[in-house]
């Protein structure tokens, strides 16, 4: 087996998964992806360990991390919850809006409104 071989077979695409409001868990985000072989409950132990001994200098990149990533609300209304993802969407670049996700939003958020309206009575 030559190089080029081992290369392709060691590396694994990681996905670049949005970071949480807890530092923690954007540790262990980087410690599954670090460290793919890892059964979850395996994972989850092995950074809970190190965790624990990691000093606060070290913590802070976790910590920052967490402060900057954003809330985002979710209700117990799956159809509501739809709408605000399509609106997400439409708004996600901020110098270019996407024209279909915003029509797509309306429908639901028209649909949503009425489905309110109806219960109402």
């Amino acid at each position: 087996m030559d190089s080029s071989e081992s290369n392709a077979t060691s590396e694994i695409p990681v996905k670049n998964p949005e970071t949480s409001r807890n530092p923690f868990i954007n540790y262990l985000i980087e410690i599954r992806q670090n460290n793919p072989h890892l059964l979850p409950t395996q994972a989850v132990s092995l950074a809970a360990i190190q965790w624990k001994i990691m000093p606060k200098n070290a913590r802070q990149r976790y910590d920052e991390c967490a402060k900057r990533a954003r809330y985002v609300y979710k209700s117990r209304n799956k159809s509501l919850n739809r709408v605000l993802r399509y609106l997400r969407r439409a708004t996600q670049h901020p110098c270019k809006i996407e024209p279909i996700e915003v029509l797509n939003a309306s429908k639901y958020l028209k649909r949503w409104k009425l489905r309110v309206f109806r219960n109402l009575r």
